[in-house]
């Protein structure tokens, strides 16, 4: 289906099993996106891939019309970490993720702010990390993302004012990953018209009006400001799929791709549950008003935000 404002929606997809298998999973989803990891997310080890196996990977993709690719650094990266030996692994492995999501011709490598008792020193450990592990390998493909966080241990990145002060002093293009159970979580309200255009503001000041590439839609587990990044189906959490429907429609958002990070409690060969949130945010925008110009920043009003496009 076509998805209103030009969004490209899928989900995370295991690549167990090989690009046959990664693909099946897709096209089960009815995907017009995905997302992945570049190996198990709680271990050190970069996938290698053989040449056949990219070969595959790519024949698979260009016969689905090359859709957005959406990689995924480790959980285990800290580059902010108070401890040099994670500080430095962390930058090792997060240089080889980037050579293997460009290998794999990857659109986007989306990576968590790292964690720090002290905002500042963390801020600036964490810049002092992105470039010793990207200032000789990194550019626009692919375009690394810096996702928001929930606000969990000293989080870093929950206020859009963090990551664009780490955007600003980088020398390599970036971009945003924006998640919704985690902006919730740190207390921005998307349940009413009013929250979401104040957080609609502070993206606008933060990132302009074509910073957000990336949205993963989440729904959260938790009520509003827990700091608890736990997410849940699409209404079956504090949120809801109107609220995130209304979200989507901002023209901030114009042309993003648009990633589920739902639980699938039957694994992930048993789409049954992707497919669920699927037509519960298709009803939504259904349900969901499409005029959403009241409030709107003057930035983006009557020019419909710039589209993301698949960096060239």
């Amino acid at each position: 289906m076509a998805w209103p404002n030009d969004l490209r929606v899928g989900f995370h997809l295991s690549m167990a099993g090989g690009p046959a298998r990664l693909f099946r999973r897709y096209d089960d989803r009815g995907c017009t996106a995905f997302q992945m990891f570049l190996g198990s997310p709680r271990s050190w080890d970069v996938a290698e891939w053989s040449d056949d196996w990219l070969a595959a990977f790519r024949e698979e993709l260009c016969r689905r019309g090359s859709p957005p690719v959406v990689a995924h650094t480790r959980y285990l990266l800290n580059l902010a970490s108070r401890h040099d030996a994670v500080r430095a692994r962390s930058i090792a492995t997060l240089r080889a993720e980037y050579r293997a999501a460009s290998r794999l011709g990857a659109d986007f490598l989306v990576l968590h702010m790292g964690s720090h008792p002290e905002r500042e020193r963390g801020l600036a450990l964490m810049r002092e990390g992105l470039l010793a592990a990207l200032a000789e390998v990194a550019g626009p493909h692919p375009l690394l993302l810096l996702e928001n966080t929930a606000g969990e241990a000293h989080d870093l990145g929950t206020a859009p004012a963090d990551l664009a002060a780490i955007r600003t002093q980088l020398p390599f293009p970036t971009g945003i990953c924006w998640d919704t159970c985690h902006a919730f979580q740190a207390g921005f309200d998307l349940t009413t018209a009013e929250g979401r255009r104040m957080l609609e503001q502070a993206l606008v000041r933060a990132f302009g009006a074509d910073g957000v590439a990336v949205v993963h839609l989440n729904d959260a587990l938790f009520p509003r400001g827990r700091g608890r990044d736990r997410h849940a189906a699409l209404d079956q959490g504090h949120i809801g799929a109107l609220a995130l429907a209304s979200f989507l429609r901002s023209p901030l958002l114009r042309g993003a791709t648009v990633i589920f990070e739902t639980p699938q409690p039957d694994g992930p060969d048993d789409p049954a549950a992707d497919l669920a949130n699927r037509e519960r945010l298709r009803r939504a925008f259904l349900e969901e008003p499409s005029s959403q110009t009241e409030g709107t920043p003057s930035i983006l009003r009557g020019r419909g935000a710039a589209r993301r496009t698949v960096p060239p």
